[in-house]
């Protein structure tokens, strides 16, 4: 199921394609896209020696072209083990290159003051709140000041860091092969913050990256074999051309871009072969049947195109569609609060953490079930309503059996594609989290009796 959890998470999230798991070709067509569309570099060239001299900018720019050429810096610092946070100084304003997409917050402007951008929480990003104030310990970097304070201004996406099992850091050795596949992904040094920071929140920063795009745009097609090919000659390029205090960070160097693109050249498998589900219409029965919710409605109130998936993560489906306010979110989370009342009452609910073992990476929790619908509401990343559904009962040393609890979850969140707000959905098995690191278990807090004494 590894292949339709990140395509769904990737393209479907995305919006790039409208119909998943139909074929490679769509696959790789939507990842095509999404390169063009982000403006993707193909190289992105780290000076060893901190900045690059104007000359060699301009060789380079001679060479690709002045659109195809920006600077900047990027810097990982180490956090814990296996554990890094990336600084971007960059020239956000004029910014073209690598576009990443505000999906929560303000833009920043040039009155604003020691404000960035976070990128947004995955399974390994922990992520940050708009708003929240952030203290950056760089005494590693040798600076005249050990401390940079900014503030959360907005949550981005970056086409870099689009997968959401991790991407690998700097900090490994410049050697490490990239995996494609999230069991040797999390043997790396990751990422669990991005900060990208104006220029001026470090006015001393030195510029030693260049992130340089191919003037062809049409030479990627999912690394076919002529780009292989043409990576391979320009990195011999860039070399002759800045010499060899350099470090040349190409697309095969990115977990995110590797990882889908490999999920879409796995051939056509059993998986491929089950019927396609309909990513335009709402779930058929059969479909709402398999996951427990027969007979559960579509949302209402919605307008626009739907974007609905059975391939979402933990064998789980996702859903899509513009929300023209948050009253509408609030009535349609009435209404499946008051599904799951009839269906699973007594056996839904919210869960808290009974223990966790750091040994074996292993979670128990209990449902409990709260008779107030703002018990299940959270805010982060986006307003939301979170519940916890049993479909079987049966007990395994007293928590249920696997597969017996699922996820079920809507959000209202503001797209910046279609530059407004969209309801989504999500359904999905609670055994473990995303990159199947932590397993789960659960039980359900028992009613206390009260006996009254006359």
């Amino acid at each position: 199921m590894r292949l339709f959890s990140l395509i769904g998470i990737v393209l479907i999230s995305v919006g790039f394609v409208s119909v998943i798991g139909s074929s490679t070709d769509m696959i790789k067509d939507g990842i095509e896209n999404y390169y063009k569309k982000q403006n993707v570099s193909d190289f992105i060239v780290k000076s060893k020696t901190g900045a690059f001299t104007d000359e060699q900018i301009s060789a380079v720019k001679n060479r690709y072209g002045e659109n195809n050429v920006e600077q900047g810096m990027s810097i990982d610092v180490r956090t814990g083990e296996k554990r890094s946070l990336r600084l971007y100084f960059l020239d956000l304003e004029k910014t073209k290159i690598n576009k990443f997409e505000l999906v929560e917050g303000e833009e920043i402007t040039s009155e604003d003051e020691n404000c960035v951008y976070a990128e947004e929480k995955d399974n390994v990003i922990k992520g940050y709140s708009v708003g929240e104030k952030v203290e950056i310990d760089i005494s590693a970097l040798n600076l005249p000041f050990d401390k940079i304070n900014v503030t959360i201004k907005g949550i981005v996406r970056s086409p870099l860091t689009f997968g959401k099992d991790g991407e690998p850091s700097f900090n490994n050795p410049e050697d490490t092969e990239i995996p494609d596949n999230v069991s040797d992904i999390n043997k790396l040094d990751l990422l669990e913050n991005i900060l990208y920071c104006p220029t001026d929140v470090c006015a001393i920063m030195p510029k030693g990256d260049l992130y340089v795009k191919a003037g062809d745009r049409e030479l990627f097609h999912s690394f076919s074999t002529d780009y292989e090919k043409y990576v391979d000659e320009e990195k011999a390029e860039l070399t002759k051309l800045l010499g060899e205090d350099i470090r040349i960070i190409t697309l095969y160097d990115n977990y995110s871009f590797k990882s889908i693109v490999a999920c879409g050249s796995s051939g056509d498998d059993e998986e491929n072969k089950k019927t396609l589900h309909d990513s335009t219409k709402w779930f058929t029965e059969e479909e709402l049947s398999a996951k427990g919710l027969a007979g559960l409605t579509a949302p209402t109130g919605l307008s626009g195109e739907m974007n609905s998936s059975d391939a979402w993560f933990n064998d789980g489906y996702s859903f899509s569609q513009a929300c023209p306010d948050e009253e509408t979110f609030r009535t349609n989370a009435e209404t499946y609060f008051s599904y799951l009342k009839t269906h699973y009452d007594g056996a839904f609910g919210k869960p808290r953490n009974e223990k966790y073992s750091m040994d074996t990476n292993e979670n128990w929790y209990i449902i409990e079930q709260k008779n107030d619908l703002s018990s299940y509401f959270d805010d982060n990343p986006s307003k939301l309503y979170t519940f916890y559904y049993i479909r079987n009962n049966t007990l395994d040393n007293g928590y249920f059996a696997k597969g017996s609890v699922w996820i079920f979850e809507i959000r209202y969140e503001f797209d910046t594609a279609s530059d407004g707000y969209k309801f989504k959905l999500f359904v999905e098995s609670a055994d473990s989290s995303h990159n199947g690191i932590y397993t789960n278990y659960y039980k359900m807090k028992q009613a206390v009796a009260t006996t009254v004494l006359l």
